[in-house]
């Protein structure tokens, strides 16, 4: 249901869409352009043979709150998420991350470069999906 503008650069993971990151800055852009808010996400390995799910390392927005408009709630939410993914993305050594998964470890011994199959899965909702 997402718009076909945010989904040029996204790369499906099963029926989640995820974002390379150094197009996710776009991404939330768009987002806050088609007035959606940003639930939140987390990062994960996307290869053609499999799928690492790095859910501790996740960005979430806090709820609606009641007196929040829905436009100030869509860059609040952005703004959050994409904060979070910053801090993550300055803080975390994603090469020690990815060694906590076997297969990212053998592939990587094939010599795959598995940094270019890290992204990050965002969840972006409409104002509908949240009432």
């Amino acid at each position: 249901m997402l718009p076909k503008i945010l989904l040029k650069n996204a790369v499906q993971s099963g029926k989640e869409f995820g974002w390379k990151i150094k197009d996710f800055e776009e991404a939330v852009n768009i987002a806050i352009s088609c007035n959606l808010a940003c639930l939140g996400g987390q990062f994960q390995w996307t290869l053609s043979n499999g799928t690492c799910e790095a859910y501790w390392l996740n960005s979430d927005s806090a709820k609606k709150l009641e007196s929040e408009s829905w436009s100030q709630y869509v860059l609040r939410s952005n703004d959050e998420v994409f904060s979070g993914f910053n801090i993550i993305l300055s803080s975390v050594d994603f090469e020690i991350e990815s060694n906590k998964f076997e297969f990212l470890k053998l592939e990587n011994q094939k010599g795959i470069n598995i940094s270019n199959y890290l992204i990050f899965v965002a969840y972006f909702v409409n104002q509908c999906e949240i009432i």
